[in-house]
């Protein structure tokens, strides 16, 4: 549809202060335009994203992959592959129709600005309408003006993106540091009970076995807290382990809390072991979120219920709970992102990062797999698809 090449490269004016915004409000009484917008493109993948707007509502422009915007750039292109004045016309012509159907005011318009801009790699259009009459206005130098402002935009966007994401990973280090700390105080207590004698004989032997979980608890918290940071996750240590005893364990391991808000556990296994291939910490810290979460989220007094199972191929491990709803689409995808939180947890003050389900993915990602959610009749389901031990031993390369 387009190429980078057809994008005027100006990467080597990108110095400028000041914010974005008033840069292209200045800009637009400068050369008196009634309305424009910016848009990045994507040339491989063919999509567009509106950035920024003066006068036009950027609603219509949504998404990465919108089709209004995405073909009014081709139009133009077609019409002329460098910048120009463009004729929208008064007849039905593609753009006329869009622009009319976006601001009466356009509607009106004969002329539009069309500026393809390429800015250290990154390609965007810039697409200005004039007031009546003053069309012409339109300069070769404006390019220059416009790659300053296109870089201060996309310099204080990062800037954002960055200051939210330290933003979510302060808070989930400060989670990671209090589950440390509390495992380690856990541990601390109950060598005290042996060191100052308070059990003899076989009840120290119980004791101790407690003490080893609270150390591999710690350890899997560090793990997972490496797990989110790291910008790439892949298999390290992978070995066979049944899963169902994997997750008998972790249920074992979260046992006291859901006693705590009265929740119950109910899980289905097979008759037989069913054996995976992987990194057996990572595929339960994977778990063990989903677990707590639903124990989190789930109304108090109600069962979280669940099942391993092997079919088509996969293993799969389904956790239901009965409490908050799933959110609906487009924000049922989001909860795997980055430091999203939904609106009832939100709401409802409910403790978190935003990173555990960012982590699930990640893990269940590394072990070629697939994890997703899916509202039930009134409960949350989430669904965990693992390859077995032969097949994904096959997929690393790993057997011939």
């Amino acid at each position: 549809m387009y190429s980078p090449e057809q994008y005027e490269d100006v990467g080597g004016d990108l110095a400028g202060q000041g914010f974005a915004d008033s840069y292209f409000q200045e800009f637009c009484a400068k050369y008196d335009l009634q309305a424009a917008l910016v848009a990045h493109c994507d040339p491989e993948n063919k999509t567009t994203r509106a950035l920024w707007s003066h006068n036009v509502p950027t609603e219509a422009f949504n998404g990465s992959d919108n089709p209004i915007l995405r073909e009014s750039i081709a139009d133009c292109f077609r019409i002329h592959p460098k910048f120009h004045i463009h004729n929208l016309g008064r007849e039905k012509e593609t753009l006329a129709a869009r622009a009319g159907k976006l601001s009466k005011n356009l509607q009106e318009q004969y002329k539009m600005w069309f500026l393809p801009l390429r800015i250290d790699g990154q390609c965007y259009v810039f697409l200005g309408f004039p007031f009546p009459g003053k069309a012409d206005k339109i300069t070769r130098d404006i390019a220059s003006e416009l790659s300053r402002i296109l870089y201060l935009l996309g310099t204080f966007a990062t800037g954002e993106a960055l200051a939210r994401r330290l933003a979510v990973t302060e808070l989930f280090v400060k989670e990671i540091g209090h589950d440390l700390a509390s495992s380690v105080q856990a541990a601390v207590s109950k060598l005290r009970i042996i060191r100052d004698g308070r059990i003899t004989g076989g009840a120290i032997k119980v004791k101790a076995a407690e003490i080893e979980e609270q150390i591999w608890d710690s350890y899997r918290i560090a793990e997972l807290l490496g797990i989110a940071v790291d910008s790439s996750y892949t298999l390290r240590e992978p070995h066979d382990f049944d899963l169902c005893e994997s997750v008998r364990k972790v249920l074992r391991h979260y046992t006291s809390e859901a006693a705590e808000r009265h929740v119950r556990f109910q899980f289905d296994y097979p008759g037989h072991p069913v054996w995976a291939f992987g990194e057996k910490a990572a595929i339960e810290q994977a778990f063990g979120q989903l677990i707590s979460n639903a124990v989190k989220y789930g109304f108090g007094g109600s069962d979280v219920v669940g099942s391993v199972s092997e079919k088509d191929n996969e293993i799969v491990i389904r956790v239901s709970d009965r409490g908050l709803p799933l959110p609906v689409s487009p924000e049922l995808e989001q909860i795997w992102d980055f430091g999203f939180r939904g609106k009832a947890a939100k709401e409802r003050h409910v403790n978190g990062s935003g990173i555990g389900l960012y982590s699930v993915r990640k893990i269940v990602n590394g072990h070629h797999g697939r994890v997703y959610a899916k509202p039930g009749n009134e409960t949350a389901d989430f669904f965990m698809h693992l390859l077995p031990r032969t097949a994904l031993k096959k997929e690393l390369g790993l057997l011939l």
